[in-house]
């Protein structure tokens, strides 16, 4: 019995210490956020916050998301842009995807687009942001289109012209068919090592 009793207190110490509290709230905010209980989640992710930790650019990239699914745009966006602060290129690439889409809902296809292409930087490779560009750009262009024939007001979305929208897209379309050709590129066998 006294065996059993120690397997069941043993994950407690462990909760108890600060380091793995940390880890086991970042657990606990995730397991909640998974299962659409998003205050929760963001009650875990804040409390967190209130202590010295080294994980504060991730804890705001999860509580934007949180805040993105309760449909907070702008709460979203500023812990979105907290988490920018930090060092990892992989969490950067995740919130500028993430900020382009939520711009992308807000009909801010101007920095939906700026979004996108900062991501891009990051990872170039990432099909669906390639793919969300190409959207907002054709959304961006049509925008601006309607924005001419409307006799009233002056563009938003800045001075890109549908032609340099279809410059842009052509562009990606020649990069990706180059891309594929270079990676399949057919019969040629080589004499070296494959990578």
């Amino acid at each position: 019995m006294e065996k059993y009793l120690l397997i069941l207190l043993f994950p407690l110490l462990f909760a108890s210490c600060t380091p793995y509290r940390t880890h086991w709230q970042v657990l606990k905010g995730n397991y909640e956020y998974i299962n659409g209980r998003y205050q929760s989640a963001a009650v875990s992710y804040l409390g967190i916050l209130e202590e010295p930790n080294g994980q504060d650019e991730v804890i705001h990239y999860n509580l934007g998301n949180v805040f993105y699914a309760l449909g907070e745009t702008t709460a979203s966006e500023d812990e979105w842009n907290k988490a920018l602060g930090g060092a990892d290129p992989e969490l950067q690439f995740r919130t500028l995807f993430n900020m382009g889409n939520l711009y992308y809902e807000l009909s801010q296809y101007r920095s939906a687009f700026e979004s996108f292409r900062e991501a891009l930087i990051l990872k170039p490779d990432s099909k669906e942001t390639k793919r969300n560009m190409e959207l907002t750009l054709l959304r961006l262009g049509s925008q601006q289109e309607e924005d001419r024939v409307a006799p009233a007001g002056g563009s938003v979305t800045g001075d890109i012209s549908s032609e340099e929208v279809d410059r842009i897209l052509q562009y990606i379309k020649r990069k990706e068919e180059s891309q594929w050709v270079s990676q399949h590129g057919g019969d040629q066998e080589s004499d070296g090592p494959f990578w």
